[in-house]
């Protein structure tokens, strides 16, 4: 009897996670206008591990609740993408979702396995470390409205420090 309940919890199981694999795959190509088949294998890969976290954890809500909250911010950037003339290819928007997933994931397990002193500074320099390149992606964004591309990176390095400064006093005039 314990045979067919674990054969039965086992399809289940792997029921979930074509399920999980083929929403993501669709709300993904529906984003990107197109399905790149040579790398969805990633969305798998992101639908095991969450199934693995999952088992892992013991608040799954907490989890999930968290998970579902990186995600949105991680890709907010997406938006960004969207309403500025810049193309997206479908190989890009799997690889850029499936390596924040994973970030976002092993955020939450280091978080959650970590002590409970050292918790809340753990969490602290995560989320500085994470949201850090998002809030310069939007900040460049309302500034510029435009999407932070390498030729706006290259020209802030370029950037001579005392001309910067100059450029600020002079603003600040004004």
């Amino acid at each position: 009897m314990d045979f067919f309940a674990d054969i039965r919890r086992a399809g289940i199981l792997i029921g979930k996670i074509i399920g999980l694999y083929l929403f993501l795959t669709l709300v993904l190509s529906a984003g990107a206008g197109e399905i790149a088949y040579h790398s969805s294998f990633l969305l798998l890969e992101d639908t095991i591990l969450f199934f693995l976290t999952a088992a892992l954890l013991e608040d799954k809500k907490s989890y999930v609740q968290s998970l579902v909250f990186l995600m949105a911010v991680f890709c907010s950037v997406f938006f960004i993408r969207a309403i500025t003339p810049t193309e997206m290819k479908a190989f890009d928007i799997y690889m850029y979702f499936s390596f924040v997933f994973a970030i976002a994931d092993f955020s939450i397990v280091i978080v959650a396995t970590c002590s409970p002193g050292w918790k809340g500074r753990i969490a602290g320099f995560l989320s500085l470390c994470l949201f850090l390149p998002i809030l310069i992606a939007w900040g460049f964004f309302f500034s510029e409205h435009a999407w932070l591309d390498v030729q706006a990176v290259m020209a802030v390095f370029q950037t001579n420090l005392q001309e910067a400064v100059s450029y600020i006093l002079k603003l600040r005039r004004c």
